[in-house]
């Protein structure tokens, strides 16, 4: 009877472990505030902080090549032909102007004649239109400046003319160009940018024609070999080159100085496609023949020193360098390669590639 007992009770026992650990069994009821959930709650993980990224700022790239207006580039032409006294006064000229002051430092009234008369034109075209001199004025060292329109007019007109000449320069040549591969992108820009006024030059033999000057150029594209050849030559001064104008006759051309050597440029005769490259780096020989003129010639202005040949000679050109592409038309040329892509006018000669790697 005992075992018997024994038996029930390990039987008893172990039913109720056995009901006790089973799945669909009920909790055991414990005050709210003691519960606590079976399954362990499962906590994201923490994040990072994100660090603030500031805004991205947009750059613009600077371009590889950037030429700015210099309102006193002068010639080193002019600067040997009127001398140290008026390009100085024309300094001040320009700084007068500028600055809104109406008189400037002025030795005498020749100077100041000379300087107002000659230079704004040829070195600051826009200038030409809105100062004059007070003639009469120049006394004890000074001389009175005039002023054809409002401050406000002035400062607009010479921010409007200043963006013009640095566009033009910015898109026709670069930095790193020589002084020839300057002239030749700017020679090959005025075929295609400007036309020739014939209606003009035909009233002249009427009448003097007073809208003749070189800012008409710049505002209207149209002009007559004086208006191209001074715009032509004061562009080439801004970009560094050195150069003037040359007149003979009834026609007036470029003149430049590169690598030491004198040479004519004729931007009037070229203008249209394609790029004639006859009147480009002339000689005098091939000035004389491009344009059958015998007759003397003036450098820099038709008022001042008389161009003799063969004479005189610190206003020759004679070097040679470019004669076997004077019978060429332009396609293009090459700065790396120090090559100037032309075509034959006459026929059957073909395309050919210019060296002047050792110009």
């Amino acid at each position: 009877m005992k075992k018997l007992l024994t038996i029930i009770l390990c039987i008893a026992i172990i039913f109720t472990f056995t009901t006790g650990c089973g799945q669909n069994s009920d909790p055991v009821d414990e005050p709210a505030d003691q519960q606590t959930d079976v399954q362990e709650e499962v906590q994201e993980p923490e994040q990072p902080e994100t660090p603030e990224v500031p805004e991205e700022t947009v750059e613009t790239e600077e371009p590889e090549y950037k030429f700015t207006f210099d309102p006193k580039a002068v010639s080193g032409y002019w600067k040997e032909i009127f001398g140290e006294s008026m390009v100085d006064t024309w300094y001040n000229v320009v700084d007068a102007a500028l600055n809104g002051e109406d008189t400037f430092e002025c030795p005498d009234e020749d100077t100041l004649g000379w300087v107002i008369g000659q230079f704004p034109e040829k070195c600051f075209p826009v200038l030409g239109e809105l100062i004059a001199a007070d003639y009469g004025s120049a006394h004890d060292g000074t001389a009175r400046l005039l002023y054809l329109t409002s401050r406000e007019e002035f400062d607009e007109k010479v921010a409007e003319f200043t963006a013009q000449v640095e566009e033009i320069l910015n898109e026709t040549m670069k930095e790193e160009y020589t002084d020839m591969e300057k002239a030749l992108s700017l020679y090959r820009y005025f075929c295609s940018h400007y036309e020739y006024d014939y209606d003009t030059y035909e009233g002249m033999y009427n009448e003097p024609q007073d809208q003749v000057r070189c800012y008409r150029l710049f505002e209207e594209g149209i002009g007559i070999c004086q208006e191209l050849s001074t715009a032509y030559s004061f562009l080439l001064t801004q970009a560094g080159v050195d150069a003037t104008i040359m007149m003979g006759g009834d026609h007036a051309w470029s003149y430049v100085r590169i690598n030491g050597n004198n040479y004519h440029i004729d931007p009037t005769f070229v203008l249209g496609e394609p790029v004639n490259m006859a009147y480009f780096m002339m000689t005098d020989g091939q000035r004389r023949y491009t344009y059958s003129d015998d007759g003397e010639w003036t450098i820099g202005s038709v008022f001042v020193h008389e161009h003799e040949h063969p004479e005189y000679e610190e206003f020759v050109a004679d070097d040679e360098f470019f004669k076997d592409i004077w019978d060429t038309t332009l396609v293009d040329f090459d700065h790396d390669k120090h090559v100037i892509h032309c075509t034959s006018i006459f026929d059957g000669e073909g395309d050919i590639d210019f060296d002047y790697e050792g110009f």
